[in-house]
């Protein structure tokens, strides 16, 4: 049987380890929130250029003329990826020091994708900037 003295323990017990726990799930409520709707955010805080206004049947530039400019902004490095964007009239080429280099020393150039202007370029990951999203998958993590 418990006696009173036991209620009380528990009951100190089980409130202070139910606050510990509602923190957590504060923190994870919280800093997940913004990662949902992170694209609205995203484009909100973008500083990018804008696109040019062009008619929506003007043709796209040529892949090998903007991987052409990125291989002359950076000599002696290759190319890795290219994500063609199909939502927005964007090309983002993505280079390496070399095929040995690790993900986190990629870095990359944004491309108008129309006009071939190049609107953005991203440091490797290490050289990034700590924004506000970065900061909330951090926490969430």
């Amino acid at each position: 049987m418990l006696t009173s003295l036991d209620l009380k323990t528990w009951h100190l017990i089980h409130k202070w380890t139910s606050l510990v726990c509602t923190l957590f799930l504060l923190v994870i409520c919280v800093t997940g929130l913004p990662l949902i709707f992170r694209e609205g955010i995203n484009d909100w805080l973008s500083d990018d250029p804008p696109y040019a206004v062009l008619p929506a049947d003007t043709p796209r530039a040529d892949l090998d003329h903007l991987i052409k400019v990125s291989r002359s902004r950076y000599p002696g490095q290759i190319v890795r990826f290219v994500f063609i964007d199909d939502d927005e009239p964007q090309v983002i080429v993505t280079l390496a020091p070399s095929h040995e280099s690790s993900p986190e020393d990629n870095h990359g150039i944004k491309f108008d994708a129309r006009t071939g202007q190049v609107l953005k370029e991203f440091p490797p990951v290490d050289k990034r900037p700590l924004t506000f999203l970065g900061l909330m998958l951090h926490l969430h993590a």
